[in-house]
């Protein structure tokens, strides 16, 4: 009985991360509009940067580190016009 439980439930997580992916290909992909590493002390630190597609428009950087433990990012609202 454990054992089909174990089986069931590794078949749902398994299903929901197939359709998890499956949906992904199908949505919109933004490119970033500059990317580069960041020089700092013990971090392999590198940045995107990208516009955001729906107003209001706002120019994001996004940080990742080589620790992955988290990125961090950060909005500007762009002013109209520029």
């Amino acid at each position: 009985m454990k054992k089909l439980i174990l089986i069931a439930a590794l078949a749902v997580a398994a299903n929901a991360y197939t359709v998890a992916s499956f949906t992904g290909l199908f949505k919109d992909k933004i490119k970033p509009t500059a990317e580069y590493a960041i020089d700092t002390d013990g971090e392999n630190a590198r940045a995107y940067e990208f516009m955001t597609q729906t107003q209001p428009r706002q120019n994001c950087v996004i940080v990742y580190t080589s620790n992955h433990k988290a990125a961090v990012m950060s909005c500007t609202q762009v002013k109209e016009g520029n």
